[in-house]
């Protein structure tokens, strides 16, 4: 964060001039530099023959008479400028990269601008660890005519070539389903679809199956 100052001068028979600086320049300001051109006529011996003190600086070195374009600048040093540095480059975020500050400048949609990133945010793309409802996978656990998981689970289940998607920890099923003929459980585990078959599991209390 910088200030500029700037403007012209006469200088004195002697080739000097006093250069006079706002009353707050030097609470404001620190670590100030300076930059001088003669105006009319080259001036090679032209510099800063004293620094700013008490709002002012002088220049030396110059014809008389001649005019001298002066120019000071000074970093803020006030208290919102010394928490809040302005970054010369920071990292563009991931979300809005590829996007523009102003994307009308260079012809481009409105959407390609990060303003409107921001207000359409992408949703996270699910892990690999994740099935593809973005639930994470678990072990497949059959008892008495319900399928049980240990953790929610993404499985497909084939049962007579017709395909269920199940995605609940906990499902029943109806009580003849796990008696009449086994059943194949596909579960994503890391990236890899694994068969589980369920055998038959009569349950007592239904007495003896017809042939």
């Amino acid at each position: 964060m910088k200030n500029i100052y700037d403007g012209v001068v006469t200088l004195d028979p002697d080739g000097q001039a006093w250069v006079e600086l706002p009353a707050y320049f030097q609470a404001l300001n620190k670590d100030f530099l300076y930059q001088l051109t003669a105006i009319g006529a080259p001036a090679p011996s032209l510099y800063i023959a004293q620094e700013v003190h008490g709002n002012r600086f002088q220049i030396a070195g110059g014809k008389p008479g001649g005019k001298v374009s002066w120019q000071v600048t000074g970093t803020r040093q006030d208290a919102y400028a010394e928490k809040h540095r302005i970054q010369v480059e920071e990292e563009k975020p991931a979300a809005e990269q590829g996007y523009y500050l102003s994307p009308d400048s260079f012809g481009q949609p409105e959407e390609k601008g990060v303003a409107w990133a921001r207000s359409h945010p992408t949703k996270p793309k699910a892990s690999p660890a994740e099935g593809a409802l973005g639930t994470p996978v678990g072990q497949v656990v059959a008892q008495k005519g319900e399928l049980r998981t240990r953790q929610p689970v993404v499985t497909r289940i084939n049962y007579r070539k017709q395909a269920l998607a199940l995605t609940s920890p906990r499902i029943g099923f109806p009580p003849g389903l796990l008696q009449n003929e086994p059943l194949l459980v596909q579960s994503t585990r890391s990236g890899t679809v694994t068969d589980h078959e369920i055998p038959e599991s009569p349950d007592p209390g239904d007495g003896p199956r017809s042939p």
